[in-house]
């Protein structure tokens, strides 16, 4: 049950975000206020699932990991799906979900010595078969619509006929950049 409301609410939570970004471009502070009221709202359901002040108390390895699980397994996590999501949209970054059971259960053998059986090795496998089929027509899709024709090699560089101004806002993450003009004739 837990896990169908997790995946429902990352798919809100992403699709949300996509329109959140296109006004609000910082996708740090977009990420902190998720965060926040995350934190909020987590804090506040603990108030009523803990018997008493006992439970607050943490051994030193427990601080350890909740310091790992916030800073790298959540934000920078969630900092990079913002990024992407920005670039990306929400359909994409919901794609690469399915790679989390697979990473984990390469992490795990590698670190517990878990073993991996056959069985996760072919689903590894039809997830990054699936993930890579999804990605490359989404890419054929993007040719099509900007009227490259199949087959033919596209040789303009990323940054070609950009002044140096709309390089900066390139790299700042600002979407206001003017077209090119030389690309409308």
């Amino acid at each position: 049950m837990c896990l169908v409301v997790e995946c429902i609410g990352m798919a809100a939570f992403l699709a949300i975000q996509a329109p959140v970004l296109k006004k609000y471009p910082a996708n740090l502070s977009v990420t902190a206020y998720s965060f926040f009221f995350g934190v909020v709202l987590m804090v506040a359901v603990s108030f009523f699932m803990t018997n008493g002040s006992t439970d607050w108390i943490l051994t030193r390895s427990e601080i350890l990991a909740v310091i790992y699980s916030g800073t790298i397994a959540s934000a920078l996590n969630y900092g990079i799906m913002t990024w992407s999501n920005k670039i990306l949209g929400p359909a994409l970054i919901s794609l690469y979900n399915p790679l989390q059971p697979l990473f984990s259960s390469i992490m795990s053998q590698i670190f517990l010595g878990s073993s991996i059986y056959l069985g996760s090795i072919v689903g590894g496998s039809f997830i990054i078969a699936g993930l890579y089929m999804v990605t490359w027509a989404s890419y054929r899709e993007r040719q099509a619509t900007a009227g490259v024709t199949p087959g033919s090699l596209v040789s303009e560089p990323f940054l070609h006929g950009k002044s140096a101004d709309q390089i900066g806002h390139i790299f700042s993450g600002s979407s206001s950049i003017a077209p090119n003009p030389k690309s409308s004739d």
